[in-house]
């Protein structure tokens, strides 16, 4: 009867046991996944839409540098932008694709900022990168705007120029135009002949 109840002691801790770590795990699982979202790409317009889940978390964008990039101190304000046409603009070939121009400021650091040379401009197609940081829905440090500081800056496309082709139907509708306002602005000054 001893050892029955000895080895109904010994299940029932090692069942406790066995609990405590589950619940233990299942806890760390649940405490790193909602609180560590840099492990997988978050489009710059999710950041936008839901900035109260992802604010103060780690978040991993990828898109184009665009625009000016700005020496502030100890960082560098740059630009990433992730709508359709971040990997390939219209005129290099892709095809029209809705909204454009979806970016975010992000904060990197001098040492990070170095590789960062060539933004997207019309004339160019930026530098793709990968930002790995903290998101800030209205950043205390900068003036309460919504922004990543960069922890991590990763190229993974370079920067390349766009040929921009002339399209000759509008050429020649600019031509027409022109020729028809020309016309029209000649008939109106030219002075009325006198009735005799």
């Amino acid at each position: 009867m001893k050892d029955t109840k000895k080895s109904s002691k010994s299940i029932l801790g090692a069942l406790a046991l066995v609990l405590v770590a589950v619940l233990v795990a299942g806890t760390l699982i649940l405490a790193h996944g909602s609180t560590c979202h840099g492990s997988e790409k978050t489009r710059i317009n999710d950041l936008i839409e839901n900035a109260k889940e992802y604010d103060g978390r780690n978040v991993m964008v990828e898109g184009e540098v665009v625009g000016d990039k700005l020496q502030r101190g100890e960082y560098v304000l740059i630009t990433v932008n992730d709508d359709p046409y971040s990997k390939q603009s219209i005129p290099s070939g892709s095809k029209p694709k809705g909204v454009g121009n979806i970016g975010i400021g992000v904060w990197v650091p001098n040492n990070k900022a170095k590789e960062i040379s060539v933004p997207g401009s019309y004339e160019r197609q930026g530098q793709y990168v990968r930002i790995e940081g903290v998101f800030n829905r209205a950043c205390a440090e900068h003036g309460g705007d919504m922004d990543i500081h960069a922890e991590n800056v990763e190229i993974l496309k370079s920067a390349h120029l766009i040929r921009h082709h002339i399209q000759f139907w509008k050429l020649l509708i600019v031509l027409v135009l022109s020729s028809i306002t020309i016309a029209l602005l000649l008939a109106v000054r030219r002075p009325a002949k006198k009735i005799e």
